[in-house]
């Protein structure tokens, strides 16, 4: 269910369609008993306690949903931990943290993070974006414990980066229309296969390469299917809606170089950390740049940036530089959560910490030792109160007493 990223009525639904043709008095649990016990698993990895080091690094954001709560959520792992040659997946981390709060700012975040001080130690580092709150607030630790260092996730400085360069760019501006406007055309159409993909609303600039790859990807197909006497597609159609990708032949050559930089600079970080003298081996695994202005304004921006990072680094310290692993996690819970997001915040939060957890027999059998249900439900009392659902519930409650009581005097008219 966690690990293979099935829903929690699917789990129940796929152990029943497995076990019972075998072993038909098998009792099958419900998926209701299932969410119970992955919560259980989700408590006891949050409450059990951690080694205590000074190499320790946390990975912090906040996850926002419905409502005026949002949740603060602290991952860590210590540097011995820290893989080489791969990006870090969930069962690296350990939950230090979840800390649901109605609102937020340096001073709340100060505190979120130096009372968990006392579960690890001062950590060596903090992974995180630069969100307002979230940036002041990790500033005023640091300040305070100067061996921790601040280390800015390296995807949302590549989409700073981007956003800088593209975001004044009327080519970039043009292009991204005409591809909105395209898919709108290519809608139930012949060539619906041949369509843009999804531009994000927010946080536009995380995800631009796939809409790059997509206009390099269109480019070949139209050189090589317009000059075919027998095309796949109707060439009218082709050139009606699609030829106008060619007009941008230019730029989407120098994109595609920009782009180049981002992903060789970002799949550093996240297999290699960040380490002394780090630039040099970047500078070799980039290589030359081409001689596009945006590509070499990426490129000296990111080398600067890499360059400050890494001098964070002590001698034989590798460093972690990317926070996506809690980003992996925030989406791992939406998936679960499903409708029930819509409510706002639920002890699903939980499991966050099944997620991260090996989740071996042994881990399991003491966890359910461990967190009773008895100890979930005061956690949830203590940390969430009453969800938004819940709180719709009683406000209407009084409203559908009175209302059921007319329905029953008219009957009896």
């Amino acid at each position: 269910m966690i690990q293979d990223s099935l829903s929690l009525r699917g789990a129940s639904k796929a152990t029943e369609r497995i076990l019972v043709p075998y072993i038909p008095s098998v009792k099958v649990p419900k998926w209701q008993t299932g969410r119970l016990w992955m919560l259980r698993v989700g408590h006891y990895e949050l409450e059990k306690e951690k080694e205590k080091a000074d190499d320790w690094i946390w990975v912090v954001d906040h996850n926002v949903q419905i409502g005026d709560i949002k949740c603060f959520v602290i991952l860590g792992l210590r540097l011995k931990n820290l893989p080489l040659g791969r990006s870090l997946v969930h069962q690296d981390m350990d939950v230090i943290d979840i800390i649901p709060v109605d609102k937020s700012n340096k001073e709340i975040v100060f505190n979120q993070l130096e009372k968990n001080i006392p579960k690890t130690g001062v950590p060596r580092a903090i992974v995180g974006d630069q969100g307002s709150d979230l940036k002041a607030g990790v500033g005023l630790f640091c300040q305070k414990y100067p061996e921790t260092d601040f280390i800015y996730d390296i995807k949302h400085k590549t989409a700073s980066v981007l956003r800088k360069e593209l975001a004044e760019n009327e080519r970039w501006e043009a292009f991204r229309k005409q591809a909105t406007q395209s898919k709108h055309r290519l809608q139930k159409s012949e060539l619906t296969p041949l369509a843009p993909p999804n531009q994000r609303t927010q946080a536009r600039y995380m995800n631009i390469d796939v809409l790059i790859k997509w206009g390099q990807d269109i480019l070949a197909f139209l050189d090589k299917e317009l000059g075919q006497e027998k095309p796949t597609y109707n060439k009218e159609e082709l050139q009606d809606k699609l030829v106008w990708v060619m007009d941008f032949r230019q730029e989407i050559f120098d994109w595609t170089e920009m782009i180049r930089v981002t992903e060789t600079v970002e799949q550093s970080v996240r297999r290699r950390g960040l380490y002394g003298n780090m630039i040099l081996d970047l500078k070799k695994m980039i290589g030359d740049v081409n001689n596009t202005k945006c590509a070499q304004n990426v490129y000296n921006e990111l080398c600067d940036f890499i360059e400050q990072e890494s001098s964070k680094a002590k001698n034989n310290e590798r460093l972690l530089g990317s926070s996506e692993v809690i980003e992996s996690v925030f989406g791992k819970l939406k998936y679960l959560e499903k409708a029930q997001s819509k409510s706002g915040f639920t002890d699903l939060v939980l499991s966050i910490g099944a997620m991260v957890s090996l989740l071996s027999e042994e881990v399991i059998l003491t966890a359910l030792k461990s967190s009773t249900t008895q100890k979930l439900y005061k956690w949830k009392q203590k940390m969430l109160g009453d969800s938004v659902q819940s709180q719709r519930e009683k406000a209407l409650r009084a409203h559908r007493k009175t209302e059921q009581k007319m329905r029953q005097k008219l009957s009896q008219i």
